[in-house]
């Protein structure tokens, strides 16, 4: 049953995460991070690698970049990346609602198309890591099932690690 408090005209769409649009909405996730972060958010200690070099990371076979976009607006209001950590198990990554599209339930639909790229990956198993200050991901994240398991990776901003088991 679709969710009638969900904009009617979100749409998502995969594209190469290395992408104009894509790095758009990846700069205004980690500026909203630096922000929110008590120490502020430096990608190099994020990943060790600046956002440009992951294209392998977020591009089939082994994952998926996706953009959410409200009606005929190109400016993306939403996106996220899957990639497999290994095989049958897959990680959600760079989720993120811009704050102008929160409150429309974006962030819910968007959680259920970045499972479906999951599934689409051969994932029976999706992990995702956040932050404490993060307290709605948190609360959506258990709201759609996903359970707190140990940290399953050297993230150093993450302090809550989930998994969900899809099979």
């Amino acid at each position: 049953m679709p969710d009638s408090s969900a904009p009617p005209d979100l749409t998502f769409e995969t594209v190469p995460s290395t992408s104009a649009a894509a790095q758009a909405a990846q700069h205004a996730y980690f500026a909203e991070m630096d922000a929110r972060f008590h120490e502020g958010f430096d990608m190099s200690l994020y990943s060790g690698k600046p956002a440009t070099d992951d294209e392998d990371e977020f591009a089939p076979p082994r994952g998926a970049f996706v953009l959410g976009f409200l009606g005929h607006d190109r400016d993306a209001v939403a996106c996220g990346g899957v990639r497999l950590l290994e095989p049958g198990i897959a990680e959600i990554k760079r989720m993120w609602v811009s704050p102008a599209a929160r409150g429309r339930r974006v962030a819910t639909r968007l959680l259920t198309h970045l499972e479906a790229q999951c599934g689409a990956l051969g994932a029976h198993t999706i992990r995702l890591d956040t932050k404490d200050v993060l307290h709605e991901a948190i609360a959506m994240y258990k709201k759609h099932g996903y359970q707190e398991v140990p940290r399953y990776n050297d993230n150093p901003y993450a302090t809550h690690f989930f998994e969900k088991k899809t099979a």
